[in-house]
């Protein structure tokens, strides 16, 4: 049956199932609260908690996990587009609390255990085009419910379980080549914990939450640049919990529902990351509080599905839910200039000139206009005929350096996001 606390029959002893009960959910301030929100989706058809996944070309592929009976293989696959599920090919190894990573195409599934007490450090990959499985190089170590996340096409594997024997928490980090076929051991991450969450954010792996070696669950959160193979510590989720789900989006960690060993229910928290600040703010809460869950990004919105909820013997859960994060970044203009930029022979009339640049934003939808001001003249010297083109007057008065009109771009996104560019059209006082 699936165990709360750690759903693995050989993995918590009872000192450290009171251990988890007595931490503490923090904190007693108020986060700043941001605006996303949740949609269901079509339910998984296999009811099931602590599953693998990974998106490949816009699809949720969601495999292995336990349904508080035994440890699965079942492989299954969500499109968004139709809001549906398709089966698979069923992968090789039935196992639980596995790393999963979708890197160039293809979906690699490494270690994890069974209710059994089976530990793994297999890799098993799996290709969408042929609908098959293939074995590749083992884990150094054998791991179970450790963080995960790729990082520039190889797959990094932090903390876990590698031994029933007491449980002890590591914090060993492996990483994958897929090229070479390789697993390497790098710098180890200071906090040894199990079941947090790892997201790379900017070439970087960000690991926070999990359970320690006899002292409950933890809101640590540290970084790894691959590029110093160094760690350091950044602030501390507010909430502590394990068994929870997260995702990097637009340069922020999600942290979402999850297990916050205090003997509470599963929470349905989401609290966000901003590595530029290094602070924590709150978004809308999950609508189904749960532990366990797999997670997938698809155009900027992440899925959570499945899980388990209860105490003593957990309840496997199918459901799906979508979080749309709030947007809080501007659309980016570029690419700005006048066509023309200068006017000339300054003969009083009216010209067209075209105001040309380029939006980008993650909403995808964007609202432009355009505004017009002059160091001299008046506003019957200018036109707006739409966001791209104005009409301008040819002429300056007789003394002075010139006439300059200078137009600002203004653009909002749906979110009401806006930021402006501006680009100058001269009507010079000589023609030199």
């Amino acid at each position: 049956m699936i165990r709360p606390k750690s759903k693995i029959t050989l993995m918590l002893s009872i000192v450290s199932f009171l251990l988890l009960a007595s931490a503490k959910v923090s904190s007693t301030n108020p986060l700043p609260p941001r605006a996303g929100s949740w949609v269901t989706k079509a339910p998984m058809p296999t009811a099931r908690a602590e599953t693998a996944s990974g998106v490949v070309n816009g699809l949720l592929y969601v495999v292995g996990g336990e349904d508080g009976i035994g440890s699965l293989n079942v492989l299954e696959v969500y499109d968004p587009a139709t809001n549906s599920w398709t089966t698979k090919a069923s992968m090789p190894t039935a196992r639980q609390t596995a790393a999963s990573v979708a890197i160039n195409g293809h979906l690699y599934v490494a270690g994890g255990a069974t209710l059994t007490g089976q530990l793994y450090n297999t890799l098993e990959v799996y290709d969408p085009t042929t609908n098959t499985w293939t074995s590749k190089a083992p884990m150094t170590t054998a791991e179970t419910a450790p963080a995960f996340a790729s990082i520039n096409g190889k797959f990094y594997v932090v903390g876990g379980i590698s031994s029933f024997v007491n449980n002890p928490r590591n914090g060993v980090l492996q990483v994958y080549d897929p090229v070479t076929d390789t697993w390497a051991t790098k710098a180890s991450m200071p906090t040894a914990r199990a079941g947090a969450v790892a997201a790379e954010i900017d070439g970087k792996l960000y690991v926070v939450g999990g359970t320690l070696n006899g002292a409950g669950t933890t809101n640590v959160l540290e970084v790894y640049d691959p590029a110093t193979d160094t760690w350091t510590s950044k602030a501390p989720m507010p909430t502590p919990r394990w068994l929870f789900t997260g995702a990097g989006v637009n340069g922020l960690l999600y942290a979402i529902g999850g297990d916050p060993g205090n003997s509470s229910p599963q929470t349905v928290v989401n609290e966000v990351y901003d590595p530029v600040t290094d602070t924590w703010t709150t978004d809308a809460p999950m609508p189904t509080g749960r532990y366990g869950m797999a997670t997938g990004v698809i155009d900027g919105t992440i899925y959570v599905i499945g899980g388990a909820t209860g105490f003593g013997n957990g309840v496997p859960q199918s459901v799906s839910e979508a979080f749309s994060p709030s947007d809080t970044a501007p659309p980016v203009i570029s690419g700005v200039s006048a066509s023309p930029s200068v006017l000339w022979p300054p003969n009083h009339k009216m010209k067209d000139v075209m105001i040309n640049y380029n939006t980008t934003d993650d909403s995808g939808s964007v609202n432009c206009t355009l505004n017009v001001t002059s160091n001299e003249g008046t506003p019957a010297d200018w036109q707006i005929l739409d966001a791209h083109q104005v009409r301008l007057r040819a002429e300056r008065v007789g003394s002075g350096n010139g006439r300059i009109y200078t137009i600002t771009i203004t653009c909002t996104d749906s979110s009401n996001n806006s930021s402006s560019q501006a680009v100058t059209v001269i009507v010079p006082h000589d023609q030199r």
